[in-house]
């Protein structure tokens, strides 16, 4: 072997055993570099959906993910195919924005609710309407308990809601928010309810005693979203203050808190199988008189972000528009839907 060979070979040694010590040292961020690298690559925007004439303000899939529902600010629900992604029934009879839709756990109805402080009830396959809910105050978020017995109403009256389906009235209002309740869920056992809103507040409810298990107040503005992660185990919440809080689900103490947004989380998203959470970031421009309104789909710069829940580590990034509202996965998890001043689709490939 001449010297000039024996030196390439000693520097190809230095390298391979420079990366096999880097890759030991910081498995982690390899692991989280690769993962991210392929969720990027795997999403791709499929398809624009504009039945609605404003802006699009929630989203629900049916339990088998064959009906996405999207309520808007034109008053309407639109009923969509998920295999065609086509429009197949439009449901009037609001009278102001629709704010949220969700489907009941066994499929068999579908809630909206409105700022005209009403929650209708509509029959799904019929689309009937079945029952009209006045709600103490503008609507901002529904929920379906897991056994579909109640349905949690958040609205601006600084309360949330459960609304008896069977008996067909409020069995109790969970009272503890000092201003409007933005964002309900349930935990996937029913066992506990979290809610957050415009006091900054998150609050994780015991439902057996109506009282709250734990009181949250790290965000320092709004709490626009939270999410229950599949197994129970994780709380998420996003806040106007630019960041996301993960909490322990069962006792409310804070896990991580999540930085990399550069404005407020509008909402959040688990996927179904519990491995990612997905959010999106939006701008707030100022209109007449300085009143804060949501950037249009023309002003970009906002983000989707992609983290790794269990590290609390960034995985990727996504590229979108400032002026979505609502983002979430389908039941099978290949689609991640948002909504703004329209629906868009995005599949993992």
């Amino acid at each position: 072997m001449n010297s000039n060979v024996r030196k390439s070979f000693i520097v190809l040694l230095v390298f391979i055993s420079a990366q096999t010590f880097f890759l030991t040292l910081f498995p982690m961020r390899a692991a989280i570099a690769d993962e991210s690298k392929s969720i990027r690559a795997n999403y791709e925007k499929v398809k624009t959906l504009k039945e609605h004439d404003k802006d699009v303000n929630g989203i629900a899939f049916s339990p088998d993910g064959k009906i996405m529902a999207t309520g808007s600010s034109d008053k309407t629900v639109v009923l969509w195919d998920t295999g065609a992604w086509k429009a197949i029934k439009t449901l009037e009879g609001h009278g102001n924005d629709v704010r949220a839709v969700a489907f009941s756990p066994d499929g068999k109805i579908l809630a909206s609710g409105d700022k005209d402080k009403t929650v209708f009830l509509w029959e799904v396959g019929s689309w009937k309407r079945i029952n009209k809910i006045k709600a103490y105050n503008d609507v901002n978020s529904l929920a379906f308990s897991p056994d579909g017995k109640l349905l949690a109403i958040a609205s601006d009256d600084k309360a949330v809601a459960l609304y008896d389906i069977a008996n067909d009235k409020v069995s109790v209002k969970l009272k503890e928010h000092k201003d409007d309740v933005y964002a309900v869920r349930f935990s996937p056992d029913g066992s506990t309810l979290a809610s957050g809103g415009k006091d900054n507040r998150v609050i994780l409810w015991d439902l057996s005693k109506g009282e709250p298990i734990k009181i949250m107040k790290n965000h320092s503005n709004t709490v626009e979203t939270i999410a229950f992660s599949p197994d129970g185990k994780i709380l998420a919440s996003g806040a106007n203050d630019n960041t996301i809080n993960l909490w322990d689900a069962k006792t409310g103490e804070n896990i991580n808190t999540l930085e990399k947004h550069s404005d407020g989380v509008r909402s959040l998203a688990f996927s179904p199988d519990g491995k990612v959470l997905a959010s999106v970031e939006g701008k707030v421009v100022f209109g007449p008189f300085g009143i804060p309104i949501r950037a249009s789909k023309d002003v970009g710069g906002c983000n989707i972000i992609f983290w790794n829940p269990q590290t609390g580590k960034m995985m990727d990034t996504l590229a979108t528009t400032c002026d979505i509202n609502y983002l979430t996965f389908n039941p099978g998890g290949e689609f991640l839907i948002t909504a703004g001043e329209a629906v868009t689709i995005f599949k993992r490939q």
